[in-house]
């Protein structure tokens, strides 16, 4: 599904996704939602995943190239945001540490 998206047709090579030129072009039910640098981290996730999941063959599952770019989208959000309380998107201020060691004992 297509949502608030730039696609090009070419009748001989198919449909494209066109990637997002600028946050501002970012579907509302995103930046409704995310602080800023979020919506950085969330163009630019979806560009590059647009660009190296293009090819089907690179693919893990059967999802559209659009599913895929949303899914690697929002991981690299959740890396460096969590939804509070509140349900509002607030930058992780201290991340969580591993307390295991290289052989996998805990220290």
């Amino acid at each position: 599904m297509i949502v608030g998206k730039k696609i090009y047709i070419n009748w001989f090579f198919g449909i494209f996704i066109m990637p997002y030129d600028n946050i501002s072009e970012l579907p509302d039910r995103i930046k409704n939602v995310l602080p800023s640098h979020a919506e950085e981290i969330y163009l630019e996730a979806f560009n590059h995943a647009l660009e190296t999941y293009k090819d089907e063959s690179k693919r893990r599952t059967n999802d559209s190239l659009e599913e895929i770019a949303q899914k690697v989208a929002w991981s690299a959000v959740k890396k460096k945001y969590v939804k509070n309380d509140d349900g509002k998107w607030v930058e992780i201020t201290s991340p969580i540490v591993s307390t295991t060691t290289n052989s996998g004992k805990s220290s």
